[in-house]
């Protein structure tokens, strides 16, 4: 076939070459071919309209018309006769109801058409300013002439899910017949011998380009059937199939599911398949091996499964698998290669190429790239213009996750989709896969949505079922999810077909669905919240009895739950001391027993059985720690030279994904020109990239490290504290010894209910492999942030600085024993001659720039006092400082060239809760009732529900409460500190508590966490209280 410049030039190069063969013919849902056209038909007819809408003086050469068509066979005509008069034809689908009109008068108002063309009136076109052409016209014998140059843009493409922010794809003439060579090239037979069999609308990329231009392009016959025929009886497309002996289909992943749910075991002959196409999701190898299996029997052969992968922003093709191919470990799917395009896998935030079997962003460099985003400059330098790291060829970014393995391109997900729980990714439709095995789930009709909230990822599932009056079995839901992604569920929502919002091609917007789950906007059939992981954990689990609540993973949310139910199931005399055990260290076992006694002496006596061994366990846990605080070294003091500071380039942070640790990695770019090696907990190094990016991010300080070339200052670590070496192999960890020159270690698992045997792992095993680090090849400093709370309930009145609380008195929960025990090691290293630093912060607050983490004790604390108009009279310091000063002090004071002091108390002046109160009274308007600590942890155990952020930490507040009022004289010596603070800024002033105040109260009212101050009235009066000095 010559070279053409149109598509239309192929189409009447076949209405001469083979006037007489079939180009395309509608079928209705009987199966009845309806209306049909050979070539010369089809030629005719797209010369006729051209000329209807080019001499009627409609539309001129460059105009814009959306062609709105229910019928794909009048919709092929007018596209091909608006490209071939270059009129730019924007394709969309019919608005059928007042919304979707309302999305239409969207993209009108982005993209301005002249005109709208449409086969089928509208009731509220009158609505619309844009005129209306009627098809099919007054046609005349009239000639058309074709137009002297082409537009650049031969059509716009609105992309999948791009209705709510319209993205209109720009196409020209050049990236069609581009595209259009490749997938003849990929096809089993000549191009011009395929007969197509699609039920794709034809106002999606994979319809319009994939099933329809393709076949008119390459002179094939296509049969075609609405997608609400399919949808309502997919027997009817695979009869289409049998009965014109078609060779080629293609359909996303989950329509090859939907034929297997719902075949009728009718007779059907699919042996003419040649290309049996996958594409326009993630393709999943389970629903190839199903429908092979389903269909062999009928001749289909597994040789014709094809996985595709394409998109619209590439026009459509990209690559195709010649034969079904998946890896060995995780069964990802091989969408082959394609020798044409430029595929390359990238670091989306480095934008330097990652290593073969490496998972990354997957880059474009082809002919079929569009020329970008209509009226979009900005995002279209972004998305098509993207440059590798040392190449100045221009990329297309896809958005799409994959790797490259042998020349094979495996795809793994959306990177604004994709979950990362615990440091794993995790991607959404792994798991919808999971839920839709259950047969009384819609096909398609799952979506898995995630967010981050208080001390963990929340991953919610939504999931259509067919029928509301048999629903699936819940329990079994939840298990196997846990079974087969090991992910911890907040949410399981079931409700009825057609619930959830989906886009023009059919699938679910999941942003959509997740904006409508937290308004609670969706109408549940049968809904597990709250208790759901309670719910699976106590469940008869075979295998899992013997492991205790932190080990099978609980959260601290569900662990309060679990105290509540079981003090509600047991005698009163034994409530508070189970109200004051650690839960985390039950087993699943005990719990179940005691829950399941048949009598209360047998539950009295399970519940002394598990006391008893709890109180031994603390005593044996004592004795652990002040052994785990010995360090055994065999590096004799003095024997290595110590880095000088002036000679430091290379510095190792831990820590760095946690709320301190953004703004200490800011101002070590910030202040000095260290490389940082970031020590992460993640798979590979794409993935720990992006979760120090999110991290700065979320505390808005990623475009000021990006200033200071973030990129190119910084190195990612992948290891984990908990593991001797941090899980590095030998050559791994000398490498990092010889590279590093200095620690600043402020990585530590912050958990308050958690047993020190389960946070030694990180935070006290964790230190000494810092310390082993500091003390191979060459000394290194090691700055070590560590916390006031390793004085625990202390009621000593002066806190000097210089303390170390080496008889291991007062303090009695796990992560402050953790911390303790690591602070001795860092003491004890400086007796081997490592220079350090120990820094205590006491409570680490919003930023001056009104950045906070709701994660925080004081912050959960804070709304719950302002929630509940309740406050303490207690005259304890409280010692609030912003975590930007903070860090910024830390990291200023390392820096000093000669500090004579150890160890630094980053406190505030003196302040207490009421002095707070009152401030907070009087600027923010806020009233509160007065009671003593006593009757606050009363109203806490009475009145916090799971909606107040506080509840996780119901149990820590009425195990601790007298002990805290046992300090009310404890206050914080900072000499050390404020001297430091006058070398680095010439005063000894912090910022004062009530402009930290104000930091606090802006960000818990920018984020709505707390109520406005008139919402709650009082009923009481509000006690007189007179304030301590």
């Amino acid at each position: 076939m010559p070279e053409m410049e149109c598509i239309t030039d192929a189409i009447h190069h076949h209405s001469i070459t083979k006037p007489n063969r079939l180009a395309l013919a509608w079928v209705n849902q009987k199966g009845i071919i309806t209306e049909s056209m050979n070539y010369k038909e089809l030629s005719t007819s797209i010369n006729q309209t051209s000329a209807f809408l080019t001499n009627k003086k409609f539309l001129r050469c460059g105009d814009k018309a959306i062609l709105l068509f229910t019928k794909g066979t009048d919709f092929i005509v007018t596209f091909l006769a608006c490209v071939q008069a270059g009129i730019i034809p924007i394709p969309l689908k019919h608005p059928n109801n007042t919304k979707k009109f309302s999305n239409l008068l969207t993209i009108i108002n982005e993209c301005q058409p002249q005109c709208i063309i449409s086969s089928d009136p509208l009731d509220t076109s009158e609505q619309c300013s844009v005129p209306w052409i009627k098809y099919p016209g007054e046609f005349s014998d009239d000639s058309f002439q074709r137009p002297d140059n082409y537009p650049d843009i031969a059509f716009l493409q609105f992309t999948s899910g791009s209705i709510s922010a319209p993205k209109g794809v720009m196409v020209s003439h050049d990236n069609l017949i581009h595209n259009l060579k490749l997938i003849g090239f990929y096809l089993t037979n000549k191009p011009s011998e395929q007969v197509i069999a699609s039920w794709l609308p034809h106002y999606h990329d994979m319809g319009l380009i994939g099933a329809y231009l393709a076949s008119l392009y390459h002179g094939s016959t296509g049969y075609y059937m609405s997608p609400t025929t399919f949808m309502t009886n997919p027997n009817a497309f695979l009869q289409l199939i049998s009965d014109t002996k078609a060779t080629l289909i293609q359909c996303p992943n989950a329509a090859y599911e939907f034929m297997v749910s719902q075949w009728d075991k009718r007779e059907v002959d699919l042996s003419s398949l040649d290309n049996v196409i996958n594409a326009a999701e993630p393709v999943h190898c389970a629903t190839l091996e199903k429908f092979y299996e389903t269909f062999q029997l009928n001749g289909l052969r597994k040789e014709a499964l094809k996985p595709t992968y394409g998109l619209a922003e590439a026009t459509l093709f990209v690559t195709q698998a010649n034969t079904p191919v998946w890896t060995v470990d995780d069964r990802k799917v091989s969408c082959g290669y394609c020798p044409d395009i430029d595929i390359r896998i990238v670091d989306p935030h480095t934008h330097m190429l990652c290593k073969e079997g490496t998972e990354g962003e997957i880059w474009l460099h082809s002919k079929s790239n569009a020329l970008g985003y209509y009226n979009k400059p900005e995002l279209t330098e972004e998305v098509f213009k993207a440059k590798i790291t040392g190449c100045s060829k221009n990329y297309l970014k896809t958005g799409d996750l994959g790797f490259l393995k042998e020349q094979q391109l495996y795809i793994t997900g959306r990177i604004k989709e994709l979950m990362i729980c615990n440091g794993v990714n995790i991607y959404p439709h792994d798991i919808e896969y999971t839920v839709e095995q259950f047969p009384e789930i819609q096909p398609h009709g799952c979506v898995a949505v995630s967010w981050e909230d208080h001390f963990e990822t929340k991953v919610v599932i939504i999931a259509e079922v067919k029928n509301k009056n048999r629903l699936p079995d819940m329990d079994a839901l939840v298990q196997l999810i846990f079974q087969h992604h090991d992910i911890p569920l907040h949410d399981l929502v079931l409700c009825s077909r057609y619930s959830l919002p989906k886009t023009t091609s059919g699938k679910i917007k999941r942003l959509a669905c997740k904006q409508l789950y937290k308004e609670q906007s969706i109408t549940a059939l049968k809904q597990l919240n709250g208790n759901l992981r309670m719910t699976h954990f106590v469940q008869e689990n075979p295998g899992q009895n013997h492991k205790t609540f932190y080990e099978l993973g609980v959260d601290s949310l569900t662990i309060t739950h679990l105290h509540v139910q079981l003090t509600q199931k047991i005698s009163p005399k034994y409530c508070n001391e189970v109200l004051a055990s650690r839960l985390y260290s039950m087993q699943l076992s005990e719990y179940q027993s005691i829950l399941n006694a048949t009598s209360v002496k047998e539950q009295n006596r399970l519940i002394a059985n598990w006391l008893k061994r709890f109180k031994n366990e603390s005593k044996t846990t004592t004795h652990q720690i002040k052994n785990d605080a010995r360090l055994h070294c065999s590096i004799e003091p003095s024997i290595l030279p110590v880095c000088p500071k002036k000679d430091i380039h290379h510095i190792l942070l831990t820590g760095s994904t946690g709320f301190i640790g953004a703004y200490l990695c800011f101002n070590l770019l910030r202040m000095t020109d260290y490389h940082l090696v970031l020590l992460v907990n993640a798979a590979d190094k794409q993935t720990g990239l992006s979760r120090i990016l999110n991290n700065l991010k979320h505390y808005d300080l990623l475009e000021r490290c990006q200033a200071m070339n973030l990129e190119q200052r910084i190195s990612i670590l992948c290891g984990n504290l908990a593991k001797d070496h941090f899980g590095l192999d030998p050559s791994s960890w000398q490498t990092l010894a010889q590279t590093v020159d200095s620690i600043y270690h402020n990585g530590a698992v912050t958990h308050y209910l958690s047993r020190y045997e389960d946070l030694k792992p990180s935070n006290v095993d964790g230190t000494k492999t810092i310390i082993q680090l500091a003390t191979t090849h060459r000394l290194k400093y090691i700055h070590y942030i560590s916390t006031t709370l390793i004085f625990g309930w202390t009621p000593t009145k002066k806190l000097v600085e210089d303390t170390r609380n080496t008889a291991f008195r007062y303090v009695d929960f796990g992560y402050a024993e953790s911390k303790w025990v690591a602070e001795q090691l860092i003491w004890q290293s400086e007796e081997l001659g490592v220079p350090i630093q120990i820094y205590r912060p006491a409570m680490v607050t919003a930023s001056t720039e009104n950045q906070y983490t709701d994660k925080d004790i004081v912050a959960r604390s804070l709304v719950y006092l302002l929630n509940h108009r309740v406050a303490i009279t207690l005259p304890n310091q409280i010692s609030f400082m912003p975590v930007d000063e903070t860090a910024a002090d830390i990291i200023a004071i390392s820096l000093l060239d000669h500090s004579k002091h150890k160890v630094y108390h980053l406190a505030a002046e003196y302040a207490n809760l009421p002095m707070i109160c009152r401030y907070i009274t009087e600027q923010y308007h806020y009233s509160f009732i007065y009671m003593s600590l006593a009757e606050f942890n009363d109203h806490l155990q009475q009145h916090a529900t799971e909606q107040d952020l506080i509840y996780p930490l119901v149990s820590f507040f009425n195990n601790h409460y007298k002990k805290i009022a046992k300090m009310d004289n404890k206050r914080y010596c900072r000499n050390n500190y404020l001297e430091a603070k006058k070398l680095i800024t010439g005063e000894q002033n912090s910022t004062s508590l009530h402009k930290t105040l104000d930091f606090i109260m802006n960000y818990l009212q920018n984020n709505k966490l707390i109520q406005p101050a008139t919402a709650i009235p009082l009923n009481q009066q509000q006690h007189e209280l007179e304030i301590p000095k």
